[in-house]
């Protein structure tokens, strides 16, 4: 089993290996405590790897339902501006997205 130096150092090849090829480090607080749990040899870097998917989820959810609170307001503005627009309901991202896949599939188009 390696010691936490050894950990430590493994961390710091994969930063420095990241950065000189030019690719995005994670700089969230909570993901470089887990990795500070993994060198301390508190955590598996299995369960650091868990803990990030999950972290990811997370954010690919909020992000979608900002997109969704910033397309509501967007056609509350265009409904202000353009009465036509009427009972024009604002749906939820899952929402459009099943509406283009029965689209999709009543115009024959393969995904």
């Amino acid at each position: 089993m390696a010691t936490p130096d050894e950990r430590r150092e493994r961390w710091q090849r994969s930063a420095d290996h990241k950065t000189a090829h030019g690719l995005k480090m994670e700089t969230d607080p909570l993901f470089l405590g887990w990795i500070e749990e993994w060198i301390a040899g508190e955590v598996s870097i299995q369960e650091v790897q868990r803990r990030y998917g999950e972290l990811l989820q997370s954010r690919d959810k909020n992000s979608l339902k900002s997109n969704d609170v910033a397309t509501t307001a967007l056609l509350k503005g265009l409904r202000e501006e353009i009465p036509e627009l009427g009972d024009f309901a604002p749906r939820h991202a899952k929402d459009r997205s099943q509406t283009t896949h029965v689209v999709n599939a009543a115009w024959g188009i393969d995904e």
